[in-house]
């Protein structure tokens, strides 16, 4: 797994972010959330990891724009022995490494392949399990050993073609038949282990559609797949789209590729993920990275696809969630109570860069994310009088969105703090604004002085602000809130 990035040089926006002091130090805790704003450098980081799986043509397109050398990065794994990409190339890919980003529901939605290249993993192929994978093995050296006979042949053939007797040349043709026969019994060997292979990998094959169709239940239940079909080394499926039929092949007028939205896509793709990482037998010991799982297509499925990641979370050696959604990140964090790596990149004009994230702060909203500005100077104070400013800014929106709350029904959009003083001011008895009379006084001043420093007084920025006078005032506004 990748326990730690030391360096990152000339990818796309990554032209060299800096580690540690107040940026993140780079150590990747078991659990991760990474958030980024769309053009901060996401989809780079996400080609990055799907590159180490020895894709390293990946780094190169993404070199940095205005530089001439090749992209560098530096990594360390779990045992602190390097992970380089140098001079074009990774110096050794991962294992038990599984990523879902936009790639692998291009790759995955349309068909399923099991490929004879064991490096690279398709859906179908990590399912085989260890009996299949050796039966695979031997099929591919034996494919081999068929290339060397046949180039055996060739020599056999131009030293027939070139011998000086005829005694000489039947002995050539001799070891030619002989040549041939061996290649015949190896044939004969493929095709059995490729039958057997077949007959093995139905097993997983069951499994993997029933896997499948539970997580569609829960995502998207307008969507199954039906029978899984095995054509040589090519694994197709009968997909029903409320109810209706449609093969991965098919050639009718319903074409798979039109007939599927986007979330549909989003969603059979996810299925598809977390099945096959169900079956894995070696679940922890896995790395699992899930690029923007979710979209507005699909964001109906969010709570789903929440609880079902947290879960995979616990499973895992290392998991990474990125995205640019900052709710969803948000919300995955808190059903860990926090307890995870939160990350986000920022993107400073000249270099993205990876920093501590407090997500749960920047998720606030409205009146609850200015009480907690109000709160936070109590406990830190303010650097400069801008800051001062934008503290003595949040006091009328925290009192104007208290009463709003309380008084969802009688308060109008277009009516701001002035307006509800005035009602309270002309409230008679019985009247729900009556009650807080007492407290309009104090209410009023507050008001006075805050409204000096909002946005609609066009001095606003040159009116003075006392560090000490602020302090009180924030006091006063959080005793009178205790009073409501």
């Amino acid at each position: 797994m990748i326990k730690k990035i030391l360096e990152i040089k000339n990818l796309g926006k990554f032209k060299n972010p800096q580690f540690g002091k107040d940026n993140w130090s780079g150590q990747f805790e078991q659990t991760n959330v990474i958030y980024a704003n769309n053009g901060s450098g996401k989809t780079t980081l996400s080609l990055l990891f799907r590159s180490l799986l020895g894709e390293n043509e990946l780094l190169l397109k993404k070199k940095s724009f205005g530089v001439k050398e090749l992209p560098e990065v530096r990594m360390l794994d779990e045992t602190n022995k390097e992970i380089r990409f140098f001079k074009g190339k990774w110096n050794r890919a991962l294992e038990n490494f599984q990523i879902f980003d936009s790639y692998y529901i291009e790759d995955n939605v349309y068909i399923i392949t099991l490929k004879n290249n064991l490096k690279t993993q398709s859906i179908f192929e990590i399912l085989l399990g260890e009996e299949c994978v050796q039966i695979q093995n031997k099929i591919n050296a034996l494919k081999e050993e068929s290339k060397k006979l046949k180039n055996k042949r060739t020599n056999l053939r131009n030293k027939k073609n070139h011998a000086e007797t005829e005694e000489i040349k039947n002995n050539y043709v001799l070891l030619m038949e002989g040549n041939l026969k061996e290649r015949d019994d190896l044939f004969k060997n493929i095709s059995l282990l490729e039958a057997e292979l077949i007959d093995l990998s139905s097993k997983h094959r069951d499994e993997y559609l029933i896997k499948i169709n539970e997580y569609l239940r829960i995502f998207n239940p307008n969507l199954k797949i039906g029978k899984l079909s095995q054509f040589k080394q090519k694994v197709v499926y009968t997909l029903q789209i409320s109810g209706h039929s449609l093969r991965t092949t098919d050639k009718t007028n319903y074409s798979l590729k039109y007939s599927l939205s986007e979330g549909d896509k989003n969603a059979l793709s996810l299925s598809f993920f977390l099945a096959k990482i169900d079956l894995l037998p070696n679940l922890q010991d896995q790395t699992i990275i899930i690029d923007d799982p979710i979209t507005s297509f699909d964001y109906s499925r969010k709570n789903t696809t929440t609880n079902n990641l947290v879960n995979l979370s616990k499973k895992v050696k290392l998991f990474i969630l990125m995205t640019h959604d900052l709710t969803f990140a948000n919300d995955f964090s808190r059903r860990l109570n926090y307890k995870c790596n939160n990350l986000k990149i920022d993107f400073n004009g000249g270099s993205s860069q990876f920093i501590n994230h407090d997500i749960e702060k920047e998720s606030l909203t409205g009146v609850f994310k200015d009480l907690t500005v109000l709160h936070e100077y109590l406990l830190k104070g303010a650097a400069n009088d801008t800051e001062r400013r934008d503290i003595a800014r949040c006091i009328r929106p925290v009192l104007e969105g208290i009463f709003r709350i309380k008084f969802f029904r009688e308060i109008e959009r277009t009516e701001w703090l002035g307006d509800i003083l005035g009602k309270i001011r002309d409230s008679i008895s019985g009247s729900i604004f009556e009650p807080f009379k007492t407290l309009l006084p104090e209410l009023s001043e507050i008001n006075d002085y805050s409204k000096e420093y909002h946005h609609s007084n066009p001095y606003y920025f040159e009116t003075p602000i006392n560090d000490e006078e602020l302090r009180n005032y924030v006091i006063r506004t959080l005793d009178v809130l205790k009073k409501m």
